[in-house]
């Protein structure tokens, strides 16, 4: 096949890769989660968790990774930056 298609097809795989290792990063955070937060809810089949640590109470949806204090501006786009938001 032409050059193009070479082309397009290591790019599908450098993004398949990326993607699994960035949702490999993603399920470990989400385990800390689980482990430093004080009781989850989980709402609409896991699509949605309201996590309570110590301090405060986040609304955190997995499959985008948005999460959201509530009664407060702070909020984050990744399970990673929330595991350490909990672990403070």
């Amino acid at each position: 096949m032409g050059d193009m298609g070479d082309d397009f097809r290591a790019l599908k795989y450098f993004r398949n890769k990326r993607k699994a290792q960035r949702f490999s990063e993603s399920s470990e955070a989400r385990s800390e989660i689980y482990r430093d937060a004080l009781d989850i809810e989980e709402k609409n089949d896991g699509q949605h968790w309201i996590v309570r640590s110590e301090k405060e109470t986040v609304d955190f949806w997995p499959p985008s990774g948005r999460w959201i204090v509530r009664n407060s501006k702070a909020c984050g786009y990744d399970a990673r930056s929330l595991a350490k938001r909990i672990k403070r």
